[in-house]
This record gives structure tokens, C-alpha cells and sequence, in this order.
């Protein structure tokens, strides 16, 4: 079946545009997604409308043109998007693959309970059926190869080594890993082929390699303020998980 994605809010101008559209693409056999914020105008008049639409919900904010404490508010959104990939990484370089795995595995049920932590306060089971799901089913796992990847490395003896190894390890289980999880994902839940996957998910790839350096200067900061820290394969490769 043929996908189209709109997208627009704010206003109800930005969204009653797309309502006009939106039955006639329906009418000739379209799937129709709805990328907005849940909080916002656009999903109340999605959901008024009655249309056969899959909303997915971000994060979004907007900068006021006066003095709001909204506007601070709303970078946190960014943020907290942000940290929910990085999160993954840290999780496995700090604590190594197995308590790595078992936090965010928590983090994943919570998620399926209905506790709003996904980005844009999403929570539920309806995630875990979007295009976007592989990359959740993925997130415990790419966890886990995080942390495997910090034992097999060579072992740290400074925390500039421990930094890179943390690169390394990041790179291998947060973006080659997690992509290939999101990519089977997109081919099943999203009906794409793989090679349409393929170059969606490589839109990801610039921001998670930013947070693959974030996570080294990240450790790199824990490593010197906390030279006691049990970092996978920091001294044994048998004792530190």
C-alpha cells in the first residue's frame, strides 16, 4: 500500500490544510501518517476529524516572543530525545552488557506499561507497533553489544583509552546494531524494503554519531573524576559486567 506523511501544527491553519487533503488521499488508497505532537491543536482536530490517520507523536516546542519560562520548558524536549539514544550507550559503556541490558530493558517495560518516557511523552504498547519499533525492540540488545564491545577492546589503563573504547563500542552497538534493528523494523512494521529502510534510517546516522562522541567525553569525564569506577574491561574482563 501507498504511505504519504503530513505534517504541520501550532495553529489550526497549519493543520485544517491537511484535513483537506488528507480524504482525498484516503479516498484513493493511500496510508496516511500524521507526524505532530500530541499535546498540541493538530492531534485534537486529527481525532475530531474521525479519518482513518496513524498519529505519531514528538517532541515539539515553540520560542515565544516574550517572556515565557515555556521557552526554557521546551528546549528540555529536545533534549530529553536527545538523551533517550545517548542513554542506551552510557547504559552499556558504564555498566558494562549485562547491567547495562537489564537498566534499559527496564526502561523498554516501563515504556510498555504506559509511563510516558519515549520521546514525546509517548508510553503504551502502540509504540512497539510503529514504524519506528525496531529501533525499540533493539535498544536492550545494543545495550548489551556495548558493553561485550568495552570487554573485548583492549584493556583501558587511562581514561583517554577508556574514551575511545567507549567511541568504538558506542558506534558498533548504538548505530551499526541499533540501525539494523530500526531497519528490520521499518521493513516489517512500515512495509518498506530493505533498501528503502536503509537510506531512511542513514538520516540518523550524522545525530548518533554525535552522541557516540558525546558518550566518550562522557566516560572520558567519569574515567578522571572517578578513577575507581568499575568501566567494562577497565581491570578484569571477568569481574566488571
Amino acid at each position: 500500500m501507498k504511505k504519504i506523511v503530513f505534517t504541520g501544527g501550532g495553529t489550526v491553519g497549519h493543520v485544517t490544510l491537511n484535513l483537506l487533503l488528507i480524504p482525498k488521499f484516503i479516498k484513493e488508497g493511500w496510508q496516511v501518517h500524521y507526524i505532530g505532537d500530541k499535546h498540541g491543536i493538530e492531534y485534537q482536530e486529527i481525532q475530531k476529524s474521525g479519518l482513518d490517520v496513524t498519529f505519531h507523536s514528538v517532541a515539539t516546542g515553540k520560542l515565544r516572543r516574550y517572556f515565557s519560562w515555556q521557552n526554557l520548558l521546551d528546549g528540555f524536549k529536545v533534549v530529553w530525545g536527545i538523551f533517550q539514544s545517548l542513554g542506551i550507550m552510557l547504559a552499556g559503556a558504564l555498566l558494562g552488557p549485562w547491567r547495562g541490558f537489564q537498566a534499559v530493558l527496564l526502561f523498554v517495560v516501563a515504556a510498555a506499561l504506559g509511563l510516558p518516557v519515549l520521546s514525546g511523552g509517548r508510553g503504551g504498547l502502540a509504540p512497539f507497533m510503529a514504524p519506528s519499533a525496531g529501533y525499540l525492540y533493539g535498544y536492550a540488545p545494543a545495550a548489551f553489544v556495548i558493553g561485550w564491545m568495552m570487554l573485548m577492546l583492549p584493556r583501558a589503563r587511562t581514561a583517554g583509552r577508556m574514551a575511545a573504547n567507549a567511541f568504538i563500542a558506542s558506534m558498533a552497538g548504538g548505530l551499526v546494531f541499533l540501525h539494523l534493528t530500526g531497519i528490520i523494523g521499518l521493513t516489517i512494521f512500515a512495509d518498506m524494503t530493505f533498501d528503502k529502510a536503509f537510506l531512511a534510517d542513514l538520516a540518523f546516522v550524522p545525530g548518533d554519531t554525535i552522541k557516540a562522541l558525546l558518550c566518550a567525553l562522557i566516560v572520558h569525564t567519569v574515567a578522571r573524576a572517578l578513577p575507581d569506577w568499575p568501566f567494562p574491561g577497565s581491570e578484569s574482563r571477568t569481574t566488571h559486567r
